[in-house]
């Protein structure tokens, strides 16, 4: 699967300090290559900014899947993610 960030998650990078943000783009590009990205992965609800979301420490990407694409929306602290 590949990897896409939406216009709003590049945005969201630009406020992660160096070290946050290179061990949520490893993590991410370590579920990406798993056999199944789904199995790290907890479905949303009633969510407009994605269907499922990935936990990395307390971060959340919100993500969809378009064809074999995962396209990150968000990226949240956890205290911001579901407001």
């Amino acid at each position: 699967m590949q990897l896409l960030f939406s216009h709003a998650a590049q945005q969201d990078r630009k406020y992660l300090s160096p070290d946050v943000e290179k061990r949520i783009i490893e993590k991410l590009d370590q579920y990406r290559r798993a056999p199944n990205p789904f199995a790290f992965a907890k479905r949303l609800h009633d969510d407009p900014e994605g269907t499922h979301r990935f936990q990395i420490g307390d971060w959340r990407t919100k993500f969809f899947v378009k064809k074999d694409v995962i396209v990150i929306t968000r990226i949240r602290h956890r205290s911001n993610a579901y407001r």
